[in-house]
């Protein structure tokens, strides 16, 4: 990657561009197929610096970890969270990977949700005998 220059700044130079550290992340999340992104792990899957994550890319990261759901309350107590398809295309309507990766976010929920119904029934049928 190529280095960006501060200028007569104080502290060390930054060696990454935002830009740059945005589409790392975006490329490990993509990768680890949706796992919780921490600067940690970022450090071991880029080779840069966990505090260059945590310090500079803090709000993205929490972006990425957190997809763009709505709720629907379906009784009184009762709360479904389901992907906003509006929300994602108003955050990311540009931005390809970013697309990509709230997509991948959507399969990761219903996948989730159908295993959950799975076990459930499953649950349901043993007791049933």
């Amino acid at each position: 990657m190529g280095k960006k220059s501060n200028g007569n700044t104080r502290g060390k130079p930054q060696e990454w561009t935002d830009e740059q550290l945005k589409e790392l992340a975006l490329e490990v999340k993509y990768k680890n197929k949706g796992i919780k992104l921490t600067p940690s792990l970022l450090q071991k899957e880029t080779n840069v610096g966990r505090n260059t994550w945590s310090r500079r890319m803090k709000d993205f990261i929490d972006e990425l970890n957190q997809p763009a759901m709505r709720s629907h309350n379906l009784e009184d107590n009762d709360t479904v969270y389901l992907p906003s398809i509006d929300l994602i295309f108003q955050k990311h309507g540009k931005d390809k990977q970013a697309l990509k990766n709230e997509l991948f976010n959507i399969e990761l929920t219903i996948l989730k949700q159908h295993n959950e119904l799975r076990e459930y029934k499953e649950k349901d049928r043993l007791y049933q005998v």
